[in-house]
């Protein structure tokens, strides 16, 4: 299953004023993956959703707003 973020993310992580640079830190991934997944470019996988809503300290279904069921990437 993959997941497809829209603003979510972005709009957690400039709310609690941290960076690209911070956040691919925490979830431990580079910066550019965290650009494209910030973007909204990118799906992530259901274990990435759930690194990154505990680095921003949410609950992972809060940026679980679109569930691709299909398969495709």
């Amino acid at each position: 299953m993959k997941i497809r973020n829209r603003t979510h993310i972005r709009a957690y992580r400039v709310e609690r004023g941290l960076s690209l640079r911070e956040l691919a830190a925490m979830v431990g991934i580079g910066r550019m993956e965290m650009t494209k997944i910030d973007a909204g470019e990118r799906q992530i996988d259901e274990a990435l959703q759930i690194a990154i809503a505990k680095a921003l300290g949410i609950e992972p279904k809060e940026i679980d707003d679109a569930v691709d069921r299909s398969g495709k990437a």
